[in-house]
């Protein structure tokens, strides 16, 4: 199964107050997984930081800023750049973003902003592979519990399904 024609299909997901005063919303955009943070004014953006878990690899690239993540030795997964940006006079005004790899944890460099303003932190997650397994597997819905982990349902008939049924992502927490 291709995940990116399942994650099109994907409607939006919130995790309200994932740090304080700050939502994360989980969307798609042209086939990619979006996860896009509303910071509140006045919050803290440095607060934001999550981990990968399970035998992850997790690598920046110095040249395009992208995070890639590769699971136990599987397919590598890549975070694009993140793009932050305020609104101003109804105009988007760009801020300079970028990962920051923290001991274990991913957390966001941000460049210059107003704290009075609402902040967006907008990454999107690109899947450089197909998912699935030596037979068939339908993805059927995403979900989300209060914790904000994320869980993708569907059917499988392969003895092969990566992952051996463990999450790759640690949720979003405030680190």
């Amino acid at each position: 199964m291709l995940l990116g024609s399942f994650v099109s299909r994907v409607a939006s997901r919130q995790a309200a107050n994932c740090c304080p005063a700050i939502d994360l919303v989980y969307d798609s955009s042209e086939g990619l997984l979006k996860g896009t943070y509303y910071v509140a004014p006045g919050a803290d953006p440095a607060v934001i930081g999550w981990r990968y878990q399970g035998g992850t690899a997790v690598t920046l690239d110095g040249t395009t800023g992208d995070l890639y993540i590769t699971p136990n030795n599987q397919a590598t997964l890549v975070e694009k750049a993140p793009v932050a940006y305020q609104v101003v006079n109804g105009r988007q005004q760009p801020i300079t973003a970028a990962y920051r790899l923290d001991g274990d944890a991913v957390r966001f460099e941000l460049g210059e902003y107003d704290p009075q303003r609402p902040l967006i932190i907008d990454p999107t997650l690109v899947y450089s592979s197909y998912f699935g397994g030596s037979s068939d597997d339908y993805g059927r819905d995403v979900a989300m519990d209060g914790s904000g982990n994320v869980y993708l349902v569907g059917n499988t008939y392969s003895s092969t399904l990566p992952g051996g049924g463990s999450a790759v992502l640690a949720p979003v927490t405030c680190l």
